[in-house]
């Protein structure tokens, strides 16, 4: 009888644990699971794709529009190019935006792609990032728009816009300005870019 009360309390303690996490995103076909925590998860697909969903504080003035320029600036200062954008909703009708780039990593020659779905609540700014090799984003990039919808994220206040503002105007990355100077936020890997 005692362990099956225990059971029932660890049982209960892990449900609420997952309800009160700032996301929830399964790992859809093809990706493993790596590691979790508040902040994100990260996943790996067979042939070397990663997927990533990185939660970040958000601030006061918080807004998709505010964070998609700020995330297009700094990745262009890297020399991503901006590919396409795209509206995106999540399972609970969160809106996002869908931004795919390319780019070169420095010292290499190979072409690489990099996706990412910003989705901002009162309480997070979530990045949901797919990024690898260029010959394989065809395949992934198929099913992004769908794991986007199958993600939960949380944090809403239902007497705000933010979680269903309004969507990015048409965007342009600047070209990278020539300078000796990099900023302390440019040194951020891609997933931090987002913050």
């Amino acid at each position: 009888m005692k362990t099956a009360i225990t059971a029932a309390l660890f049982a209960l303690t892990a449900a609420l644990a997952s309800a009160c996490a700032p996301y929830k995103l399964d790992p859809p076909s093809g990706y493993a699971e790596v590691s979790a925590d508040d902040s994100g998860v990260r996943m790996k697909a067979g042939d070397d794709v990663g997927l990533n969903l990185a939660v970040f504080d958000n601030v006061e003035g918080g807004t998709l529009v505010f964070w998609s320029e700020d995330l297009i600036k700094k990745l262009a200062r890297r020399g991503y190019t901006l590919l396409e954008q795209k509206p995106a909703k999540s399972r609970n009708g969160v809106a996002g935006t869908r931004f795919d780039f390319g780019y070169v990593p420095p010292g290499s020659e190979e072409q690489k792609f990099y996706s990412v779905v910003l989705f901002v609540s009162d309480s997070h700014v979530f990045a949901l990032q797919v990024a690898g090799d260029d010959e394989k984003a065809k395949t992934h990039l198929a099913h992004l728009d769908d794991i986007a919808h199958d993600t939960v994220v949380r944090g809403c206040k239902s007497w705000t816009q933010i979680c269903h503002g309004e969507q990015p105007k048409r965007l342009v990355a600047p070209a990278p300005a020539a300078t000796t100077t990099q900023l302390a936020s440019e040194t951020k890997p891609a997933a931090a870019a987002a913050q």
